[in-house]
């Protein structure tokens, strides 16, 4: 888990996004970022697409800590409120199911304890061919 939490650090997505990996364990991970005016939309709100992607890494996180390599096939969300500049906004995922090809995962995107968000993804887990 650590070594992902490292390459996540690094990643120049989440690096630009400002994204950061807080509490982390094999079942659940939080990811966060501060609302910035650049992030919001033409409507003076925070983008979905920023949302998505804060709870897509949280998700990619376990998925990779499940087995590396994985990559999303599908996410889906509900969008229920929105925030502010300044807002600290946190993807809080946890491991929904898992079996031998796909994984299934699910992650809530809060701010100051507002659900704005609500995200389940599941990831392929890449094997590789045998000649």
């Amino acid at each position: 888990m650590q070594k992902i939490i490292e390459q996540v650090a690094e990643d120049p997505y989440a690096c630009f996004l400002g994204v950061t990996v807080g509490e982390a364990s094999a079942d659940s991970v939080e990811c966060e970022l501060i609302i910035e005016s650049h992030m919001l939309n033409f409507m003076g709100i925070p983008h979905g697409g920023l949302l998505f992607s804060l709870a897509d890494i949280a998700l990619s996180i376990l998925a990779c800590a499940e087995h590396m390599p994985a990559v999303g096939v599908s996410v889906t969300g509900n969008y229920f409120k929105t925030t502010k500049v300044g807002a600290r906004v946190v993807a809080k995922a946890r491991k929904v199911s898992s079996g031998r090809r796909f994984s299934t995962f699910a992650a809530d995107v809060t701010a100051e304890g507002v659900l704005l968000a609500s995200f389940t993804g599941t990831c392929y887990k890449m094997f590789d061919r045998k000649s």
